[in-house]
């Protein structure tokens, strides 16, 4: 069995999280917000990785994930990183918080998380 991509395994914990999504909705994007989306969303981009190998192969992956959250104003922002710490921790996946940035635009407010994720099984069939 191949190792499903654990972008796809972020994005199945994050729309899994009841929290998350009754704040954000199914608002949950790779790279770009899609036009014509309502404040809030989500993006989740890969920014590092590696593959951790043993003898047989494969055994797990370990990555860099940016995931940014989009939100009208500050509070709603700090509500959906709250609770996308929550899906990440609640997931399989191994998750810790490395960085944290906030950023305000005229028109939105960008809370940057950067996790270092390991990939705990995934496996498709």
């Amino acid at each position: 069995m191949e190792p499903r991509p654990i972008e796809k395994d972020l994005k199945m914990a994050l729309e899994a999280a009841p929290g998350l999504t009754a704040l954000a909705g199914n608002r949950i994007f790779a790279l770009r917000i899609p036009d014509g989306t309502m404040l809030p969303c989500l993006t989740f981009q890969r920014t590092t990785g590696r593959p951790l190998n043993h003898l047989k192969g494969h055994a797990a992956s370990m990555v860099r994930m940016q995931i940014n959250v989009w939100a009208k104003n500050y509070e709603e922002g700090k509500n959906i990183s709250l609770e996308v710490g929550r899906a990440i921790h609640q997931s399989w996946l191994t998750a810790w918080l490395e960085e944290e940035l906030e950023i305000f635009d005229d028109n939105y407010y960008r809370l940057i998380l950067e996790y270092t994720i390991k990939q705990s099984g995934g496996f498709e069939k």
